[in-house]
């Protein structure tokens, strides 16, 4: 066995899918954790059991939370807006050459941006998999970008590890943290289909985070105005209060 935090999928993706696949549906029928036996990473086993715990539906789509001027305004503010253009760059290019998706949470699970082809995007929606959705393992279940928030790892999950609705998917995602404080910022996820169940793409992400971190550490100029002339949010849209920070 390799890295946990790996999807180790062999030399045919769609075999060990359905693997996976019958697992994950006698264990949404009997919520008993899988043995040893079937396979199935640790990692993910414990995901599924939180997402239980959490009641997650295996059809319901997670909630889209911001959207509008509500959602511009908190993603401005947001210390991830300093980092964006560079997670582009090494992340955003590659899944758009690669027919997939980079998004970009915050450290609730939010997602503020979501960016990539076109068909790639519109596939997305129909999983609420878009800007202003709550991906945290809660009310998505078992995916990168809210597993790697509730372990503080990076992660990748691979196709049947997800909920129904998610299993044509695979992602890969990473935290970001403050690189002067060690607070946790959020997550980038690169999302795709098989293609993205490679080490590669976790190696991608996590070096994007590292680089974005290190941006972070970068002097930039005060500019507390634009923070302050965004429109007032609430604890329900700004729970981490970045707006009364930056």
């Amino acid at each position: 066995m390799g890295s946990d935090w790996l999807a180790e999928v062999g030399a045919d993706p769609h075999a060990r899918a359905r693997e996976i696949g019958r697992v994950h549906s006698a264990f949404m029928t009997t919520r008993q954790l899988p043995s040893p036996a079937a396979g199935l990473r640790e990692v993910v086993a414990r995901s599924w059991q939180r997402s239980a715990h959490a009641e997650v539906g295996p059809d319901a789509g997670p909630p889209v939370l911001l959207g509008g001027e509500e959602l511009r305004g908190y993603r401005a503010a947001h210390p991830l807006a300093q980092v964006i253009d560079v997670l582009r760059q090494l992340v955003g290019s590659a899944a758009e050459e690669g027919e997939q998706l980079m998004a970009v949470a915050d450290a609730a699970g939010r997602l503020l941006w979501v960016e990539g082809g076109r068909a790639a995007r519109e596939r997305a929606a129909r999983i609420n998999f878009v800007e202003g959705a709550l991906w945290d393992e809660a009310h998505a279940g078992t995916n990168a970008p809210g597993t790697a928030l509730a372990l503080e790892h990076a992660v990748q999950i691979f196709a049947t590890e997800h909920r129904p609705p998610v299993q044509s998917w695979t992602c890969a995602a990473p935290p970001i943290h403050d690189p002067a404080t060690g607070r946790r910022l959020g997550v980038v996820d690169i999302t795709g289909g098989d293609t993205v169940a490679h080490p590669y793409s976790l190696a991608l992400v996590r070096a994007a985070a590292r680089a974005a971190e290190g941006e972070l550490w970068l002097p930039r100029p005060q500019n507390t105005a634009a923070a302050s002339s965004g429109p007032q949010r609430g604890p329900a849209a700004d729970p981490d209060g970045w707006s009364a920070i930056l």
